[in-house]
């Protein structure tokens, strides 16, 4: 049997099974996507539900998040905490402003991010488990975001 230098066991990693994006996906899910839900500063998303600012996030490269629609002073305070990263077939999303947020699990495939998103808060209840619910995003074009 032939021996694998170690230069050509590197590139057939970076060719197949050390790949970070996910099966499918052909290139980095950066871009802009609407969620299904708001990522806001109460965990029902109530009060932000009617404004779409707060269901847009764009994936900038080196794992920067970014709220596209929100004031540059409302933008500053997520940017600066929240980040994303691919491991394996999962999208690990934060997005926080240092009081509140979600920590994000979702699965790339093609247009879309699915998975679900557990609340983040500096408030918490006694022998309570953090909420967790569903999450799904549609890649839209950052220019025609709601």
């Amino acid at each position: 049997m032939p021996r694998l230098s170690l230069p050509l066991l590197g590139s057939v990693c970076l060719m197949a099974a050390c790949s970070t994006r996910a099966p499918g996906l052909t290139e980095a899910p950066t871009g802009c996507y609407v969620f299904d839900r708001p990522m806001s500063y109460s965990a029902a998303g109530t009060r932000e539900s009617g404004d779409s600012a707060w269901h847009v996030l764009q994936l900038l490269p080196a794992g920067r998040v970014e709220r596209p629609l929100m004031d540059a002073r409302a933008r500053g305070g997520f940017s600066a905490r929240s980040s994303w990263r691919m491991e394996a077939d999962t999208l690990h999303l934060r997005v926080f402003d240092g009081l509140v947020g979600w920590d994000l699990d979702l699965v790339p495939n093609m247009e879309t991010l699915t998975g679900s998103g557990t609340y983040l808060s500096d408030a918490r209840v006694a022998g309570q488990k953090p909420l967790t619910v569903p999450f799904h995003a549609t890649r839209t074009s950052c220019a025609a975001a709601p």
